[in-house]
């Protein structure tokens, strides 16, 4: 009910397995009417006009089965991921998303959280095209949740923003993301946070310190915007400190295989070989 008088959103997207368990009268009236004419209804994605729903949308999105024992959180992930392009199609820019049925399972406790994380995942675009066309390819503003608390909101959202970081490191090709570029986007991330950031790009240091890592990006010295680089990222907590962890993740740009050149297509996909450092800073 909160979402449906929210003018905050324009659309409601409702994620269930059965849309009779939908916990509003009037939105089952709708579904059930329009499941009588519509056989796509608890088959594949539906957008229709809905009166009394945000900006007069409502998407009907089904899960599938539920039930059985290799299902779980990952059918909200992939349906959700499915309405957004919908709602984005039909113009929406403030959706909310509902769960109308989910199971009280162990196995789907998250599954609020991991809906907006795929519906993140299937808005975001590739740092290369935002860079070129703006920020407007994301058109997307917010995304309500609907039933879910501050802390989830908060979690969600913090979440999301590292995979988007992850995501734009990851996925640039590797001349918009060599490694100066790489520890630029990570100075400029953490600028104004509580994350140190440290750079090492002196070639001496790296030898010296990092004789493997030297060895591996060797081919690359003599090509300045190439070269190496160490991102350092440190976080201290406040108060009493008695646990350190440390994560390492590799970030090798483009990996062509050295001498041994990989030949025949398999270099393609090679500059996601900084998945690990990607996701690091993520």
């Amino acid at each position: 009910d909160d979402a449906l008088n929210n003018t905050q959103y324009d659309s409601l997207i409702i994620i269930a397995d059965d849309f009779s368990k939908i916990n509003n009268e009037a939105l089952v009236q709708v579904t059930t009417q329009l499941s009588a004419i519509d056989a796509r209804v608890g088959n594949q994605v539906v957008v229709t006009v809905c009166e009394f729903a945000p900006g007069k949308r409502l998407i009907l999105v089904p899960t599938g089965n539920l039930n059985r024992d290799y299902d779980d959180v990952r059918r909200y992930f992939d349906a959700t991921k499915k309405a957004i392009i919908e709602a984005k199609a039909s113009g929406s820019v403030n959706p909310a998303i509902y769960l109308a049925d989910k199971p009280s399972s162990q196995l789907f406790e998250h599954a609020l959280t991991v809906s907006y994380l795929g519906a993140c995942q299937a808005l975001w675009q590739p740092l290369e095209a935002r860079e070129h066309l703006g920020e407007s390819i994301e058109p997307v503003q917010t995304i309500g949740l609907v039933g879910a608390t501050q802390h989830i909101c908060d979690y969600a959202s913090a979440i999301s923003a590292g995979q988007y970081a992850a995501r734009d490191l990851c996925d640039t090709e590797p001349e918009r993301m060599a490694p100066p570029r790489f520890a630029e986007y990570c100075e400029a991330l953490f600028a104004d946070s509580n994350v140190e950031v440290e750079v090492i790009s002196d070639s001496d240091v790296i030898n010296k310190n990092y004789p493997m890592m030297a060895t591996v990006a060797r081919a690359s010295m003599p090509v300045e915007r190439h070269q190496p680089r160490v991102v350092k990222l440190t976080y201290t907590p406040q108060g009493e400190v008695n646990k350190t962890l440390m994560f390492v993740g590799k970030g090798l740009v483009y990996d062509t295989g050295g001498a041994d050149l990989k030949v025949g297509g398999h270099m393609s996909g090679m500059s996601r070989d900084k998945g690990g450092a990607a996701s690091v800073a993520g």
